[in-house]
């Protein structure tokens, strides 16, 4: 399952979403942010800084229907 990230450095993009036993998403995911170059310091031997950081998301479910659901997550810090 697909669903669209709301907010963050990854907005309008869809992501597979883990889901639990019963086959729904997590309330909660964590994402890494898109690659970016690095930047290099000194000869050029290392990057610049060593941690990678992660995006965390909230699941919203929204209603279109009284049966019908869509799934968001929303943007909820690093």
């Amino acid at each position: 399952m697909d669903i669209l990230l709301k907010g963050g450095p990854l907005d309008g993009q869809f992501r597979k979403a883990i889901t639990d036993v019963n086959g729904n998403p997590v309330e909660f995911a964590k994402f890494f942010p898109p690659l970016q170059s690095p930047t290099f310091i000194g000869d050029g031997a290392k990057p610049n800084g060593d941690c990678v950081e992660i995006l965390n998301y909230k699941l919203h479910v929204i209603l279109e229907e009284e049966s019908l659901r869509r799934y968001e997550y929303h943007y909820q810090g690093r």
